[in-house]
């Protein structure tokens, strides 16, 4: 049995996890209500039905709102681990819980800090980029590129998406950056039909990109001009010649309107004398030789043909006939504008507007591409077939076309599916001020993503400084260093842990801080007021014994709480005043 992961399943794993970060806890607002409701019966408040109903319906939204901006379903912290680096990680329980056992600090993950990503595809000439196409696979198509609007870190990336590439040639000319606007849809020097889908502005790139990836930031003019319409018409099956050369009388090449004249005005039918151009074209002058086919202006204008005809005394050799058309109102037509007769393409009614569209012709006439003329609204499913004048009409079987649908909503309305956006980039930055904890001292080898870690004192800090610090009278900072090892035996139980900073702090009394990290003991207890013995490391001998007059903190963050969804070892990156380390994730899925 065939087993489809389609990329919708991909990009909605990432949606899970992005909204995971967003998203209020609805959990919260339930139990409210209950709680709400079992206080209301058991008497300890009078209220009618209708106030019952006001108060559930406003509380539960109330708190929701407040649960959306303070307290998502999930908490998610970037946490450093680990001062040594040691061996290479693997992905074992073990590994886990010593990423989680020697936690240091970190930092709340927030959705200011995520976003979508996608792969940068700079437009090159000479390359063949495929036309976006609802049979097939969008995520093994060559679909989308981004042009550079400017100068780098100046200027924005422009994201355009590939609607019609000429029949399968080379682009040669890049999507122009000027004039884009919210329903931005060209067709450019080369044949390509290009979409614009969005911008990524400078500060939003220098911030999140990767050497290979671009963040998605959402215009919104964008997705809401977004329509549900055909997206392209293709030729899957025609005959060559099928309307004749340019010497044929369904290929006549340019025409010039001769006069435009109203000749019921009741059924509002209106002649149109036109004239072929060309000496070598001559058009057929059988009666209504012209019926399904349109007429068509240089400026756009495309009228249906309902008859056509000859005038008095023509021959063969006649450069002049006449077609009718139904128009309420004058036609967009007069005397001495170019025209053309060009195949008619119909295509099915939708529950909006109707599209319309129509064949283009080479000098030998053959059908070689469809143009669309109005895309039309609200397509979902569609077909589209060839009209045939009269004496072609035992031909009709030798063309076949199909209709390709505009994705759900529209081109723009969802850009991370329409450009299979299963990236996700979790940033955020490492350094020390007055507004967080992050030690500015020692080193880090290792950085995970946590999910929903618990706190000892039930919070949900910004960031956190997981180092425990005991207290000891006096100045010893000059005695005792860091990555020195403290060891300190209660009852039967003997604790360790490296001191990761010692700081001495002027007073009366002065005392010395040691920050402790890598912990290792009894967790049912830690370290107490007693004595302590100084080592350069667990087995070695003594080099100083003073004694722990005050146990400040204990380290924020639960050991071994919350899911480790990630981590990485490097290099040890050292803490300083100064400094900022940028941490930067990204899960493709």
């Amino acid at each position: 049995m065939a087993k489809i992961i389609t990329e919708n399943f991909r990009v909605q794993t990432t949606n899970e996890l992005y909204r995971s970060f967003t998203e209020g806890n609805q959990t919260i607002v339930t139990d409210f209500t209950a709680d709400m409701n079992t206080y209301v019966d058991s008497g300890a408040i009078s209220l009618s039905n209708s106030d019952k109903t006001t108060l559930f319906n406003y509380f539960p939204a109330s708190l929701l709102e407040i649960m959306n901006a303070s307290q998502p379903d999930s908490t998610y912290y970037v946490m450093a681990s680990s001062i040594t680096k040691g061996a290479t990680i693997e992905n074992t329980q073990f590994q886990k819980r010593e990423f989680q056992r020697r936690v240091i600090f970190g930092n709340k993950v927030t959705q200011s800090d995520i976003r979508y990503m996608f792969d940068i595809n700079a437009w090159n000439s000479g390359t063949v980029y495929d036309a976006y196409d609802d049979r097939e696979d969008i995520s093994t198509l060559n679909m989308y590129v981004t042009v550079l609007d400017g100068t780098i870190n100046e200027g924005s990336y422009k994201v355009y998406k590939c609607l019609g590439n000429n029949g399968g040639t080379a682009s040669v000319a890049a999507p122009s950056t000027s004039d884009v606007d919210a329903v931005y849809e060209i067709q450019s020097d080369d044949g390509y039909v290009w979409k614009y889908m969005f911008s990524v502005p400078p500060a939003e790139y220098i911030t999140y990109a990767t050497a290979t990836s671009l963040p998605y930031y959402a215009d919104a003019t964008v997705v809401s001009a977004a329509v549900e319409s055909i997206s392209d018409i293709i030729i899957t099956k025609t005959k060559n010649q099928l309307f004749g050369a340019n010497t044929g009388a369904y290929n006549l090449g340019n025409l010039t309107i001769q006069a435009v004249n109203l000749v019921d005005s009741v059924s509002n039918r209106w002649e149109i004398e036109v004239k072929t151009d060309s000496s070598a074209s001559t058009p057929t002058h059988e009666p209504n030789a012209y019926t399904n086919m349109y007429i068509r202006t240089d400026n756009g204008a495309l009228y249906d043909i309902d008859a056509s005809d000859s005038p008095a005394g023509a021959d063969a050799s006649t450069k002049t006939f006449f077609v009718y058309i139904t128009s309420v109102g004058a036609p967009s037509l007069s005397s001495d504008q170019a025209a053309f007769i060009v195949p008619k393409v119909e295509v099915s009614a939708s529950g909006g507007t109707r599209a319309l569209a129509y064949g283009e012709l080479n000098a030998s006439g053959t059908l070689i591409d469809v143009k669309i003329d109005t895309k039309g609204t609200h397509y979902k499913y569609a077909t589209s077939t060839l009209k045939l004048p009269p004496a072609l009409q035992d031909q009709s079987a030798t063309t076949e076309l199909r209709a390709i649908m505009s994705p759900r909503g529209g081109h723009g309305s969802d850009p991370i599916s329409e450009l299979y956006m299963s990236k996700l980039a979790v940033i955020t930055n490492f350094f020390t001020s007055s507004l967080n904890n992050i030690p500015d001292s020692n080193t880090y080898t290792r950085v995970g993503l946590v999910k929903n870690p618990v706190f000892a004192d039930a919070t949900s800090p910004t960031s956190l400084d997981n180092r425990m610090e005991v207290r000891v009278s006096g100045d010893i900072s000059s005695a005792v260093n860091a990555n020195q090892v403290i060891v300190q035996t209660v009852g039967s139980e003997t604790f360790s842990a490296k001191i990761h900073e010692v700081k001495y702090t002027t007073g009366s009394p002065g005392y010395t801080s040691l920050f402790l990290v890598d912990y290792v003991g009894d967790h049912n207890a830690t370290f107490a007021t007693g004595s302590i013995d100084i080592k350069d490391s667990v087995t070695s001998d003594v080099t100083g014994t003073y004694s722990i007059n005050n146990v400040v903190n204990t380290g924020k963050y639960v050991d071994y709480s919350g899911d480790l969804l990630h981590f990485v070892d490097f290099d040890a990156i050292a803490r300083e005043p100064e400094r900022r380390e940028k941490i930067k994730f990204v899960f493709d899925f």
